[in-house]
């Protein structure tokens, strides 16, 4: 997914999420795969970004986040998977 973000006086803004094709909630391989074992689509959402963000080196940014906008981000349900930041 492409991930539209700025960064003003310090500090991050997600203007938009952009999913890729095929990351439709419905009929897609990937979503139906992460289903078959057991993961809601805001769990594989948070997935990917966390991976994103743990390859760009961008840890940092969510040491800065409150839990709400985490969940804001993550549509409310991440499986703990920001504990490690």
């Amino acid at each position: 997914c492409r991930v539209d973000i700025i960064m003003s006086r310090g500090r991050l803004y997600v203007l938009e999420v952009n999913g890729i094709p095929g990351l439709d909630k419905y009929g897609s391989y990937m979503v139906e795969t992460a289903k078959s074992i057991g993961m809601s689509y805001a769990q594989l959402i948070a997935c990917i970004l966390q991976a994103s963000v743990l390859h760009q080196g961008l840890q940092h940014i969510f040491l800065s986040l409150k839990p709400e906008a985490i969940s804001a981000i993550t549509g409310g349900s991440n499986g703990g998977l920001f504990a490690g930041f």
